[in-house]
């Protein structure tokens, strides 16, 4: 039992770190978007706004990507933990659990999408009260 329990712990922490990593991209994104506001002067270049966009989608992306492998990682911590312990073999790899349905769940998260959405509404809520 202390092999399975130990290789649970290991998957265990993935998952903790992409929770982790995942909740530092929304801080990064909201720090980034809000620091380009604060250098825009839309008298000197009206284009400079533009550039939030950037940061705005590649966090999008990011935070995406995390949670894909976080689900991943958690149903390989179900399959280890239904496994009895002899059969435990300290593998970690998720490759057999990616296809392409597991990418539309990370993207329709509500949570995902309700903070993203948010930070590109206040960007175009920002532009649109600029211009």
């Amino acid at each position: 039992m202390d092999d399975k329990a130990v290789h649970l712990q290991m998957i265990q922490g993935v998952i903790s770190r992409m929770a982790g990593n995942s909740f530092l991209i929304k801080g990064w994104s909201i720090t980034l978007v809000s620091a380009l506001f604060a250098l825009a002067d839309p008298k000197t270049n009206p284009h400079f706004f533009w550039i939030t966009y950037f940061p705005v989608f590649a966090f999008l992306c990011l935070d995406v990507y995390f949670l894909h492998r976080e689900n991943l990682f958690r149903k390989l911590y179900e399959l280890t933990a239904a496994l009895e312990p002899e059969a435990i073999d300290f593998s970690m790899d998720v490759g057999r659990f990616s296809d392409s349905a597991s990418w539309l769940q990370a993207i329709g998260s509500p949570p995902l999408i309700l903070f993203h959405v948010c930070v590109i509404g206040t960007v175009v809520t920002a532009m649109v009260m600029v211009f």
